[in-house]
């Protein structure tokens, strides 16, 4: 039995075979439904081995460590995410998984490790989860004894950097120019990602290894780059654009909820409805944003029955993204519904972070979503200032204003 493709050529060869058994077992312990054996074996693979099952580790954990959920998998989840952190793993891509890291600093936290908690931090890139540290009350001893960590418009220039540099050590990669666009549109640099994409797309196919596969995607931030810059008409036909060039691919969902949304959000509930009637095999996530979309477009036409019944299937699906739902309710009028998710929300500590990150007021909160969301928009405001929604984001986090577009 050959067994040099599971790790380095140096390692010892019962580490080798501890790999490959892990490997195994990690396979048939979530065929059998035994999570909490998987995460065991999971973390072998994440401490200790190399070659094929480093691989396939990266490939597969963010799909393992997401059914880790619930307080029953609690340990099984921290054990399965301390590994990956010990093992200094990292996405293919080069990038930290920061939001587990998060979890990591939180555990520590509450175990008053606060050494342990600060050196995690210091893997932490993403500024939208260090945004949510920074205005969570829980987090604030690292605040004190690291601030510049949390300069948040700071962390999105050590981003921009990043991808930067990834642009110009792969030149040949697409990808990296779509991951720069990203980067550029979240701190509030439009106009910058849009030049970005577009010297993408006039360098043309022949430049890029990953044309194929990358091409919707850079039609897709372009589509977004206009229409932070108010370019909407010609905003939507990038995004119609990408929608019809991904047909042929495996991820057509994405780009038809994009189109659809963003159709919605600029008053064109007709279009909005026919394009998301054509999307299906979507994730949890995909199926809630597609129902978003169907809701404000029945809202906008005042089918009221329509987007009750809409409504009713985004709050069964909520759990995928919150906020999603709470705009629902307040784009319906139902304010003390929506009043009453908020203070779950804000009570609940593994809901709590995502909660304070929307009620920061950041460059385009009084605008985004265009003019048929600006009603949505202004009950948004009057919730999150309300005696005892607003007592209690005090309570637990901060208010603070950010120079830069709500994540």
């Amino acid at each position: 039995m050959t067994l040099v493709w599971l790790g380095a050529s140096a390692a010892p060869a019962q580490e080798t075979l501890e790999c490959l058994l892990a490997k195994t077992a990690w396979t048939t312990q979530q065929e059998s439904g035994n999570l909490e054996a998987a995460a065991r074996s999971f973390a072998i693979l994440a401490r200790r081995c190399g070659g094929e099952s480093r691989e396939t580790l990266e490939q597969h954990a963010w799909h393992f460590v997401s059914k880790l959920k619930g307080p029953e998998l609690r340990t099984a989840r921290i054990d399965a995410l301390q590994a990956l952190y010990d093992g200094e793993f990292k996405y293919p891509n080069g990038n930290e998984p920061s939001d587990w890291w998060r979890e990591l600093v939180q555990q520590k936290l509450a175990l008053k490790e606060t050494e342990a908690a600060g050196k995690i931090l210091r893997r932490i890139e993403e500024p939208g989860v260090l945004l949510g540290m920074r205005v969570d009350k829980r987090f604030d001893d690292l605040l004190k004894a690291m601030p510049d960590k949390f300069d948040i418009a700071k962390a999105h220039e050590r981003r921009i950097a990043r991808y930067q540099a990834s642009v110009a050590i792969n030149p040949r990669s697409l990808a990296a120019r779509n991951d720069l666009s990203r980067a550029l549109r979240a701190a509030g640099r439009p106009r910058e990602a849009l030049a970005t994409v577009e010297s993408a797309l006039a360098a043309g196919e022949l430049l890029f290894e990953d044309w194929r596969e990358q091409y919707p995607w850079v039609l897709t931030m372009r589509g977004y780059a206009l229409l932070d810059v108010d370019e909407d008409a010609e905003g939507l036909k990038a995004l119609a654009q990408a929608d019809k060039v991904s047909r042929s691919g495996s991820d057509t969902a994405s780009f038809v909820i994009n189109l659809a949304l963003s159709q919605a959000q600029l008053g064109q509930p007709e279009a909005a409805l026919t394009t998301i009637n054509r999307v299906s095999n979507t994730s949890n996530f995909g199926a809630l944003l597609a129902a978003n979309a169907r809701h404000q477009a029945w809202v906008q036409l005042a089918e009221h029955a329509k987007a009750e019944d809409v409504l009713r299937e985004i709050a069964e699906q909520q759990s995928a993204a919150p906020a999603v739902y709470l705009d629902a309710l307040i784009r319906a009028g139902k304010t003390q519904a929506a009043k009453k998710l908020m203070l779950e929300r804000l009570r609940d500590p593994d809901r709590r972070t995502g909660a304070l990150i929307e009620v920061q007021t950041y460059r385009n909160s009084a605008t985004s979503g265009g003019p048929p969301e600006q009603p949505k928009l202004s009950r948004r405001q009057e919730l999150f200032a309300d005696p005892e929604v607003r007592a209690l984001i005090l309570e637990v986090g901060r208010i603070e204003k950010f120079a830069f577009p709500e994540p």
